[in-house]
């Protein structure tokens, strides 16, 4: 019963180990149009290229977000 126990303990401390913020950005997807997306992810994300992970919180799902078609700032939403 401890190992189960413990196994969730690092389960949530690793949960609580990566800071997400939340964030603005524009960028061009593929098929040309300009997308703006408030988006939740962990911060290391945001230096890395090209297409990352996020989870968009309007529409409450999973997204990619297209880093190398980045236009201005990724801004943190207050």
């Amino acid at each position: 019963m401890d190992s189960v126990r413990g196994l969730r303990e690092d389960k949530e401390a690793m949960k609580n180990s990566t800071k997400r913020s939340e964030y603005i950005g524009t960028f061009v997807k593929a098929s040309g149009e300009t997308r703006t997306m408030r988006f939740t992810t962990a911060a290391a994300n945001l230096g890395k290229r090209g297409l990352i992970t996020v989870y968009d919180v309007e529409s409450r799902g999973l997204r990619k977000f297209n880093l190398d078609t980045l236009l201005g700032r990724i801004l943190a939403a207050a």
